[in-house]
């Protein structure tokens, strides 16, 4: 079974002055990602702005897979390397990095029976787009969302990761659809 980390960048990964959050820097982040068994990121933050043209948003079919050259710029020139501050195996980062296309509707997609991780400092609201109250308490109960306060150090996410149970890698199993090399949770 995948493990998948969607997360938004402002508020979360970067305070609301767009500095990177300390202690998530110098690779504790992706430390604590491995550790954790988290073999797919999903950018979900408006800032990814993906290509509307690149390809048309379905149902089943919302997480944009670049080619990694297009991952890559994405990834180094996000509102100026924001991203790359968070990684040091960037191979790692940007083999597994996806876009959601419709980032205003981030939640849409969600799986609630699958193994993911959501962050976001507007979780609650973009959850409540989606899914019930219940769901959303039910989900954070499960530690499967986390509402990040964008003042934090960082601290709140990583002890956040820190509690999840670990993943054996030989029981993850990733599904890549065929079509334009793209994810389904």
């Amino acid at each position: 079974m995948a493990r998948t980390l969607l997360f938004d960048i402002d508020g979360t990964l970067l305070n609301y002055d767009d500095n990177p959050k300390p202690r998530l820097l110098g690779g504790a982040f992706e430390k604590l990602l491995k550790e954790k068994g988290f073999d797919r990121l999903i950018c979900v933050s408006g800032w990814c702005n993906p290509d509307p043209y690149a390809l048309e948003s379905k149902d089943q079919e919302y997480i944009l897979r670049y080619s990694k050259s297009r991952i890559w710029t994405l990834y180094r020139d996000l509102d100026g390397p924001c991203l790359r501050k968070f990684f040091t195996d960037h191979d790692w980062a940007q083999d597994i990095l996806g876009i959601v296309l419709d980032t205003d509707r981030r939640a849409k997609y969600l799986d609630l029976n699958s193994d993911y991780l959501y962050i976001d400092d507007w979780a609650h609201e973009f959850f409540l787009k989606e899914h019930s109250q219940e769901a959303y308490e039910e989900q954070t109960r499960l530690k499967k969302v986390l509402q990040v306060d964008p003042e934090d150090d960082g601290q709140q996410i990583l002890d956040h990761l820190e509690s999840l149970s670990d993943i054996k890698p030989e029981n993850k199993e990733q599904t890549k659809g065929a079509d334009h090399g793209m994810y389904f949770l």
